[in-house]
């Protein structure tokens, strides 16, 4: 599969789930930190569960009570963790 496909990488226990361009869902057998070491600098860790293709990247959105999400081209939400969300908020400026 390209890895022009991926939009976002999501934790699923010793898995990983490669959300696709397509809707598809496809699971992996290398952890979220396995897979990290692997991708392009395209893609970076945001959240401990989640692992964004930056080229999906819309917009932050700031939530009630500190949430921060990643807002896809596509309209899906991603989380984004409190400790990146500076280091993310800079690379969109």
């Amino acid at each position: 599969m390209p890895i022009n496909e991926i939009l976002y990488i999501k934790g699923a226990g010793i898995y990983t789930e490669l959300h696709l361009a397509n809707n598809k869902i496809e699971l992996h057998d290398k952890s979220l930190e396995a897979l990290e070491k692997l991708l392009p600098e395209t893609f970076e860790r945001i959240h401990k569960s989640y692992i964004l293709c930056w080229e999906q990247a819309n917009k932050i959105v700031v939530e009630a009570g500190g949430k921060y999400s990643m807002q896809l081209k596509n309209g899906d939400l991603l989380p984004i963790g409190r400790s990146k969300y500076k280091e993310i908020k800079n690379k969109l400026i």
